[in-house]
């Protein structure tokens, strides 16, 4: 190997190991022989990247994929999208990231579940003998996710900080845990679906067929009971009638003392000659009652007409103010409101805020 060319290659990394944090200068046409460490996004992965000469050309390796020559169209790919990007890092750092998956600041230097960056344990990398059951180790975790979460108090920066990855923690375990428990029951579910849907033919069109009987059988009565009732109110008035035409005979048939025994009052004043016109004072009788339409057979109870009571609003303004502070009146009206502001109707006595 012509030591001419490998003599100096790493002075380029060497040098920015002396700058920690300053990204390479994608102009750089010197070697890039070296140990980098690719800068994704603050969600993403930090990748690792070594570069090195191998006979007459240079390769590239990036995480752990396979290696490609940095003449290759990948390699101008990296060269154009991730060179850029690259940061110089110990050879150790590499090395430590590439087997475990993180570098030392915690940051993922390969493509990570949320449970790893959390480092969260759902049981993925176990099989057979040793992995527990989902339960046993989900349940576990919830528990001590929400003891630890009952525990922390937020007053700083840093506890705030640490209130936010437990609660991600939490909703992580959480997901997983209600996955298996759907999985669990799915079976019971459609068990019970099927038992459900056998019974349900027979006993729905039954249900449906006893509703509109006993509808069909409240019209009837209440229009029966109607006129049972106007009936009633027509005799009650036709023996009032009968009655007042007696009571008047009676003033100028019957003697005083009879007239008292009759009607237990005394007689009206007699109309005065030339006086004002005296109408007779008008009786009152008992009103006949009538008699309740039922259906029914020889073995069931009997069934009535049900009276429907229905509240009818006569001064909107007074029933506003009863009921403007109650919780389920301002709920109700929040969510009419909320809802005119998602069509984007504005209502008066409303603001758009966001909290």
């Amino acid at each position: 190997m012509d030591e001419n060319k490998t003599a100096n290659r790493y002075d380029y990394w060497l040098e920015l190991q002396t700058k920690p944090g300053m990204l390479v200068d994608p102009e750089f046409q010197g070697p890039k022989d070296g140990f980098w460490r690719m800068i994704g996004a603050r969600t993403k992965a930090d990748y690792p990247v070594a570069i090195w000469l191998a006979g007459d050309e240079d390769f590239v390796k990036v995480g752990r994929k396979a290696e490609f020559a940095l003449g290759s169209t990948d390699g101008q790919d990296f060269l154009t999208s991730a060179w850029p990007k690259c940061e110089a890092c110990t050879e150790e750092a590499y090395r430590a990231a590439i087997d475990s998956g993180f570098w030392a600041d915690g940051k993922p230097s390969r493509i990570q579940t949320d449970a790893a960056k959390l480092g969260v344990d759902l049981g993925d990398g176990a099989s057979g003998g040793n992995a527990p059951p989902p339960y046993e180790l989900l349940s576990q975790q919830l528990d001590e996710l929400v003891e630890k979460a009952r525990k922390l108090e937020i007053k700083d920066k840093p506890s705030a900080d640490a209130a936010k990855i437990l609660a991600d923690r939490i909703k992580v375990v959480w997901d997983q845990a209600d996955t298996e428990r759907d999985k669990e029951k799915r079976p019971h579910d459609e068990a019970s679906k099927s038992v459900q849907a056998k019974w349900q033919n027979h006993m729905t069109p039954a249900a449906t067929a006893r509703e509109a009987l006993n509808k069909a059988l409240q019209t009837w009565l209440r229009e029966e009971q109607r006129k049972a009732d106007a009936a009633a109110a027509a005799e009650t008035e036709r023996r009032r009638e009968e009655a007042q035409r007696e009571f008047e005979a009676d003033i100028d048939g019957l003697d005083d003392e009879a007239f008292r025994e009759k009607w237990n009052r005394d007689k009206p004043a007699q109309q005065v000659e030339g006086g004002p016109e005296q109408e007779a004072p008008q009786i009152e009788v008992a009103p006949v009652q009538a008699e309740k339409v039922t259906a029914g057979g020889a073995f069931t109870r009997n069934t009535s007409a049900k009276k429907v009571k229905v509240a009818r609003i006569t001064d909107m303004d007074k029933l506003y103010g009863a009921l403007k502070d109650s919780d389920d009146f301002v709920a109700f009206m929040q969510k009419k409101a909320d809802a005119a502001m998602r069509a984007k109707i504005k209502l008066p006595g409303v603001e758009v805020v966001e909290e």
